[in-house]
């Protein structure tokens, strides 16, 4: 199958998969080996006030490569990420989806040590609402490779989190496949901008159904994964460090991408983004921004979008116009407003103690205060923010693509 295929195969408005919701639940929990890149990921946060901890998890093919990844952050002046993951051809299993039995997606981790991650399907449908999670991830220390056969290995590092799908999958983006374009030419912005459409890539994407090939993803998410139950055990020092609880929430991305030649940047090109993902901003709504833009390179424009999720209700999109996100002081501090409609939203996310850098990006939460409209933001609402710079990114523009030098850092350490 050729990259415009695999690219082009479900975006026009007469494909089945995955622009209708009654065959989601399938595309969902299928690998895309076929693509570059297939990737369940999930970010967010377990806990409250002083107890707030990170988590990331997440399985992914990319390139005929397999990725496990997962890890910990406990906020605190010298805090860092605790991290675990592999990059291996044959360590990915994921079950044959049948209609109605659970499911589930394992990855074998060897970096620092030997471990286990793993995403089941307990109970309902994939990315419907309701639908229960479990993730489970552990690892041991890189000395227990050595240890002797039948020794019993303890995790220096185990979570355990049970969640559930409060509004189920959404599609990220614009148009009538959920086709997220990473980027814009000349001439599609011009067109966006010129009447009728009036700056709003919503009205051109539904319109035209333009077949943007190798400019973005298949790309859904579950803002709101509601944390059910969890339990955290991180060995540090002489004894473990043992939290347990039931609050929280998780932000689910399921990513289906083909990149093409036309994602190749030339030398000296740059491309960076800003990406927050709210899953309780209120208590009925979850909130994605991005900013994307490019140095180096020219017919490649600035994008932005943000999107409101609220169940019972169609999302709310903003046109790119009405976007505003401005860094205050980077890594730190940003400011969102989202203009137009009669409740605007004006937000400032402060990142939490301690340095989030993970790998060549800013990966973590972020506290969220501000306003909708007249409405004050409740005191217990973060967002996961990524942010990567030319000055801390890989050259791969697709989100998580710096995992293999992030892996590869670990591994000398470890040896």
């Amino acid at each position: 199958m050729s990259a415009e295929k695999k690219t082009t195969q479900y975006v026009n408005s007469e494909s089945g998969i995955p622009e209708k919701m009654k065959s989601l639940p399938k595309w969902f929990t299928e690998l895309h080996d076929d693509y570059d890149l297939s990737a369940w990921c999930f970010y967010g946060y377990v806990g409250s006030g002083s107890d707030l901890l990170g988590i990331s998890l997440m399985l992914q093919y990319k390139n005929g490569e397999y990725y496990a990844a997962f890890g910990l952050y406990r906020p605190g002046t010298n805090a860092r990420w605790s991290f675990a993951g592999t990059i291996s051809k044959t360590k990915l299993m994921v079950d044959h989806p049948i209609d109605g039995a659970p499911w589930s997606a394992y990855g074998d981790i060897d970096v620092p040590g030997p471990g286990r991650i793993r995403i089941h399907l307990e109970s309902g449908e994939f990315g419907k609402p309701g639908a229960i999670y479990r993730l489970s991830a552990d690892v041991c220390a890189f000395g227990d490779y050595f240890n002797p056969v039948g020794t019993v290995k303890y995790p220096d590092l185990f979570i355990d989190v049970t969640l559930k799908d409060v509004l189920g999958a959404v599609p990220i983006g614009y148009g009538p496949a959920s086709f997220l374009p990473n980027w814009l030419t000349e001439t599609e912005k011009n067109a966006i901008n010129a009447s009728p459409y009036n700056g709003s890539l919503t009205d051109y994407l539904n319109t035209v159904c333009p077949l943007l090939t190798n400019q973005g993803s298949y790309y859904y998410s579950s803002p709101a994964l509601k944390i059910e139950d969890y339990t955290v055990v991180e060995w540090a020092g002489e004894g473990p460090f043992v939290q347990t609880g039931s609050s929280g929430f998780l932000w689910m991305d399921s990513v289906v991408q083909t990149f093409g030649k036309l994602n190749e940047l030339p030398h000296g090109a740059h491309v960076s983004w800003y990406w927050f993902a709210i899953p309780r901003l209120t208590d009925s709504q979850s909130l994605a921004v991005t900013q994307l833009w490019y140095t180096g390179v020219e017919d490649m424009e600035e994008f932005k979008s943000a999107s409101m999720y609220s169940a019972g209700n169609h999302p709310q999109f903003w046109n790119m116009n009405d976007i505003q996100i401005q860094c205050i002081t980077e890594a730190e501090k940003y400011t969102v407003q989202l203009s137009g409609g009669s409740n605007p939203v004006n937000l400032t996310l402060t990142a939490i103690e301690g340095d989030q850098k993970l790998g060549p990006a800013i990966e973590g939460l972020f506290k969220v205060t501000g306003t909708i409209g007249t409405t004050q933001i409740g005191d217990d609402c973060y967002a996961w923010g990524e942010i990567s710079l030319p000055s801390t990114q890989s050259r791969m523009m697709s989100k998580l693509s710096h995992l293999k030098e992030l892996i590869e850092v670990h591994k000398k350490h470890g040896s």
